[in-house]
């Protein structure tokens, strides 16, 4: 999806903005390159922060600051919970919560 006109559109209707924080890395890189676009600088005239740092975050120029949130842990008490659901029909809670990084980037 491309949300360059969603981005145009935040940016026209809060032309005060200072950072954008994204629900995930490609939309974080979206918003770089339309905010180049309109000679927004980032990260001196508005910060923009992604989540999943993905391998794009490293490369993207300027690099990505991201969350970064642990997929393997996430996976692991999924697969337990399925397990023991099965096993010993025991109920799984409707909400976990799981730490997070902030990985500091070139664009905060």
């Amino acid at each position: 999806m491309n949300y360059e006109s969603i981005i145009n559109i935040l940016l026209d209707n809060h032309p005060d903005v200072d950072g954008i924080f994204t629900s995930n890395d490609i939309i974080a890189a979206q918003a770089i390159t339309t905010c180049s676009k309109r000679g927004i600088k980032v990260p001196e005239q508005i910060k923009v922060v992604g989540y999943d740092d993905i391998d794009l975050c490293k490369i993207y120029n300027p690099a990505i600051t991201t969350i970064r949130q642990s997929i393997d842990d996430i996976c692991m008490y999924a697969v337990e919970s399925i397990i023991s659901k099965v096993e010993n029909n025991k109920p799984i809670p409707s909400c976990i919560i799981f730490p997070v990084t902030l990985i500091e980037r070139e664009t905060t």
